[in-house]
């Protein structure tokens, strides 16, 4: 969601591959899942930690998501996208995921990313 949204702004001459934006979105999915985590037990010291993933988050898309070179607007929408995802995610599921439903998810991850590599090279 996050490459699209870029590829949205920047439009149809824009060419990226995405796996910065997709490291970004991973990090805001690690941070919305752990800001739903903390403020779901609803201690002060927890909620504080809520917004210490969020900002630590944020701290790392400053320090590695800008430069002079890089695709700053990629890198922040991908964060974006996955602090949504985090969030909401974290909303709904309240208890870890079981292994068999993890094993799932690992296999359809990687057929997806086997799958657009494929849709790469064939075009």
């Amino acid at each position: 969601m996050g490459n699209l949204t870029t590829a949205y702004i920047y439009g149809s001459p824009h060419n990226v591959v995405g796996a910065s934006t997709a490291t970004f979105a991973a990090l805001g999915l690690l941070a919305g899942l752990q800001f739903c985590g903390a403020t779901a037990r609803g201690l002060w010291v927890e909620v504080k930690r809520a917004f210490l993933a969020v900002a630590a988050s944020l701290g790392l898309f400053a320090m590695l998501g800008v430069g002079e070179r890089s695709d700053m607007l990629a890198h922040a929408s991908g964060l974006a996208v996955g602090l949504g995802f985090g969030l909401l995610l974290g909303h709904f599921v309240r208890r870890p995921v079981k292994p068999p439903a993890q094993a799932i998810c690992l296999l359809a991850t990687v057929a997806t990313v086997a799958g657009a590599w494929l849709l790469a090279f064939r075009h």
